[in-house]
């Protein structure tokens, strides 16, 4: 989901020490609205709902089996065709295209779930 978040406020903040030294520069922090972060975090653990489902009934595990951490191929053993289906349900569930750089960047479910929420999010926007 694409939000213009509503800011409510901000602080111009220094930075703090780091290792034994100051680090000097100056960040900006924004508050933002608690409705517009309920609904970008909503929308957030919908998508990765979806995509833990589909891995675990690609993989037919129960989907509180599948984890961030896990890896594709080490803890879920999938190979590689395994993963172009993983793409194709995915691409079609979301109606969305993964492309094919992010995709091979994938080593853990999390990967996948984080760039599913990004295609989407460019998507909606």
């Amino acid at each position: 989901m694409c939000y213009e978040p509503k800011v409510s406020g901000f602080w111009l903040r220094k930075g703090g020490r780091k290792s034994g030294s100051f680090n000097s520069d100056l960040r900006l922090i924004f508050v933002v609205s608690g409705e517009v972060m309920s609904d970008i975090l909503s929308a957030k653990l919908e998508t990765e709902r979806r995509v833990i489902r589909i891995v675990s009934s690609y993989l037919s595990v129960d989907s509180q089996d599948v984890e961030f951490g896990l890896r594709l191929v080490e803890d879920l053993y999938v190979d590689s065709i395994g993963l172009v289906e993983i793409v194709m349900v995915l691409n079609e569930s979301f109606g969305i295209e993964l492309p094919e750089p992010g995709v091979r960047k994938w080593r853990t479910v999390g990967d996948v779930c984080w760039l599913v929420e990004s295609v989407v999010d460019k998507v909606s926007c």
